[in-house]
């Protein structure tokens, strides 16, 4: 017990176990500063900031302030970030993909297709034409502008649209009937 402070002053610093066979802290003048478990370097202080390897567990928050962003990859391939007003997840290489435990929630295809999952099967996806639904689409209304034609069938055989005067139904390559009951 007592007050005061412990001042060491070396060029370098280290600090062994009792047998001197193994490195638990070491410091270098104008250099690093490195920590190790059971003779291996856990964490150590860099010239761009400090270097972890193993592990890390964060029993409280992690906090990165606006701006600040987390990197993951060898060439920061992912970023997570929030710049105050916005979120943002950039990914610059390869596919972005969502996943619950093996099963595929979302994909974001590099210069491509977006894709959405229910149970692991592809329901939505975007292409260079527009959307594709597989399954039902359940719609609340569809609203079209003037000369947007609903097409159906394989060969858009069926179109039904309002040109701006004039409510039109083509079949184009079969029979039109109209049947009830």
């Amino acid at each position: 017990t007592g007050t005061g402070a412990l001042i060491i002053r070396t060029n370098d610093f280290n600090v062994q176990n009792a047998g001197g066979t193994e490195n638990m802290i070491w410091g270098d003048d104008d250099g690093k500063l490195a920590i190790y478990y059971d003779g291996t370097t856990k964490f150590e202080t860099t010239s761009y900031g400090n270097l972890s390897s193993g592990t890390l567990r964060v029993t409280g928050n992690l906090e990165l302030y606006d701006n600040y962003k987390a990197l993951f990859g060898t060439g920061a391939d992912l970023e997570i970030y929030h710049d105050g007003s916005n979120s943002y997840i950039k990914n610059a290489t390869g596919d972005l993909i969502f996943q619950h435990g093996a099963e595929n929630l979302a994909q974001f295809k590099d210069d491509g297709a977006v894709e959405l999952y229910y149970d692991n099967s592809k329901k939505f996806n975007t292409n260079s034409e527009g959307c594709t639904v597989t399954g039902k689409l359940w719609v609340d209304g569809l609203d079209t502008g003037d000369d947007e034609k609903l097409l159906l069938g394989e060969s858009d055989d069926l179109q039904i649209w309002h040109n701006g005067s004039t409510n039109i139904i083509s079949a184009v390559s079969h029979d039109l009937e109209l049947r009830h009951g």
